[in-house]
């Protein structure tokens, strides 16, 4: 997640809010729709060869969006199945999913990550989207998406280093005060960290990737960054601009992630921080959310957004079991 004043949500004031709903249900708004430059994605098939996987399973497939987004450059009339813990998000899964053209039909398994209900050797690709971040082990998911994976098939997993999008740099390049954008920076830094602690999310587990795939036992194994970036320009009326501000503004209202102040404190003291120091850092990130809100009701908000998303693929040895 950015910080704020980079995001640009538009509620009342930050406040102090409830607990909020599972991350899970909130973050699957109409903004994932855009997470993804298309022709990348099919730039990305030719290279891993995608046209051949016939069997494909999406762990974490939460309501679709990573499936539908691969369906175009999948084979003909592919088998797709989904894993999922959230019984309302597999329905909607096979809802979505089934409704696309040439799909010999979505099913959808509730299970976690680390216990898939199914044969071994079965799927031509195993995958996943901002998973690995949510698990408890994420070495035991990636092993059981190799062990469902057939000799030769693929297993692709895409995760970010979100603490990289909470660095203050537009600040910086705007201005703001070494003390103040320093301060942000502890805020980012002690909230990752702090989260991992806890055991809620590995924000930066994009960068084990690698270590990941090849401890599972694959090989080739091979990294990518997509080449999406976000944008903010007036007057942020482009359907991209739109979706992703509405999402921010619904983080915003529930209290999720390190918008909410309680949270983003217990995360920060999980770090080694202490009291004294998150209110300063929280009056600073305070500072910017209003600064940032003020150049936007102007129309004077102009910014590059986005963050570190890899892509991380391997292929399963035929001795490999």
């Amino acid at each position: 997640m950015r910080m704020p004043a980079r995001s640009c949500c538009l509620e009342n004031g930050p406040g102090v809010y409830k607990k909020a709903a599972p991350h899970s249900i909130e973050y699957f708004g109409s903004d994932r729709n855009y997470l993804w430059n298309l022709d990348y994605v099919g730039l990305l098939a030719s290279r891993l060869g995608l046209r051949r996987c016939k069997w494909v399973l999406d762990v974490g497939c939460g309501q679709g969006h990573w499936t539908r987004t691969l369906l175009p450059w999948l084979a003909h009339c592919p088998r797709l199945v989904g894993v999922d813990l959230e019984p309302d998000h597999l329905a909607e899964y096979e809802r979505v999913v089934n409704l696309e053209r040439g799909v010999a039909g979505a099913k959808g398994i509730q299970a976690s990550a680390d216990r898939i209900p199914v044969d071994a050797n079965k799927f031509d690709l195993v995958t996943c989207q901002t998973l690995l971040m949510h698990v408890p082990s994420p070495e035991d998911a990636v092993q059981e998406m190799v062990r469902v994976a057939k000799p030769g098939g693929l297993v692709v997993c895409v995760e970010p280093n979100n603490t990289v999008a909470r660095m203050p740099l537009l600040e910086l390049s705007r201005g703001l005060g070494p003390d103040d954008v320093l301060l942000l920076s502890e805020l980012g830094l002690r909230i990752s960290i702090g989260l991992k602690r806890r055991g809620k999310s590995e924000e930066f587990v994009g960068e084990r990737l690698p270590a990941l795939l090849q401890d599972a036992g694959l090989e080739d194994v091979q990294v990518w960054l997509s080449d999406k970036a976000f944008h903010d320009l007036p007057p942020y009326d482009s359907d991209a601009q739109v979706a992703r501000q509405l999402a921010v503004d619904g983080h915003w209202r529930n209290g999720t992630g390190a918008f909410d102040e309680e949270d983003a404190k217990a995360s920060f003291l999980a770090a080694d921080g202490n009291q004294t120091q998150f209110d300063r850092c929280w009056q600073a990130f305070q500072a910017a959310w209003h600064d940032a809100k003020a150049l936007r009701d102007r129309g004077r908000w102009r910014a590059a957004g986005g963050g570190l998303l890899y892509i991380a693929a391997g292929r399963k040895p035929p001795d490999l079991h």
